[in-house]
């Protein structure tokens, strides 16, 4: 097998990278030109396109992205705002703790917990909104359920996120390029076997994608 064979794992692989480079530059250009507020329904975008360009074939990227954007970013975003405000809330309350100092130890223990909460949450969040077709409320309390159900899943994700950003911080700027897709991509490959199993999921979606209960 030559190496420059389109079907060479090393074609394949330029491939995946230069897709998951256009994934990233989609992300980053939909997060600037909404000020940030379109950054949940972006990651939402990208796991979308991943899923059902790259994994099922079904189009290109782009459309799919732009696809999936379009019909996510109301719900999507009014998640993401939530998200927002109240982080921005515990963040203040933390940053604040030396002139609060009235603050209790407990208190401060609960900012931590709510930061982790929404990050963990969102993570499936995402990743539900991606797949089905869900209201906030629905997808927020599955999402919850699974987030402590698979608790190691999540902290890996968010510990993979830090090594991207660790690397390209560090390392090289390159993985900035990469960064933020190739964490939506092995957040695709894992939400994927937690997201789309047992109650979540009817039994004919579960057919079509080949995943047993």
């Amino acid at each position: 097998m030559k190496i420059f064979d389109l079907d060479s794992p090393f074609s394949q692989f330029m491939t995946l990278l230069y897709e998951l480079i256009l994934l990233n530059i989609y992300f980053l250009a939909t997060t600037f030109f909404t000020l940030g507020l379109g950054t949940g329904a972006a990651i939402t975008a990208m796991i979308y396109a991943i899923y059902h360009g790259l994994r099922r074939e079904e189009g290109s990227l782009r459309q799919l992205y732009f696809k999936s954007l379009k019909m996510n970013f109301k719900q999507v975003t009014f998640y993401w705002g939530g998200v927002l405000i109240i982080a921005a809330i515990s963040y203040f309350n933390l940053l604040n703790m030396e002139v609060l100092k009235q603050l209790s130890f407990v208190f401060v223990v609960f900012q931590y917990i709510v930061l982790y909460e929404l990050i963990v949450i969102s993570l499936y969040y995402f990743g539900i909104q991606s797949k089905l077709t869900m209201s906030n409320k629905d997808a927020v309390k599955s999402a919850f359920i699974m987030s402590h159900k698979h608790v190691m899943t999540s902290i890996t994700m968010i510990l993979t996120l830090l090594l991207l950003y660790i690397l390209g911080h560090y390392i090289s700027s390159f993985f900035i390029l990469i960064m933020f897709s190739a964490w939506a991509y092995i957040l695709e490959r894992v939400i994927l076997e937690h997201v789309i199993i047992e109650k979540y999921v009817s039994d004919e979606v579960r057919t079509e994608l080949s995943i047993k209960k």
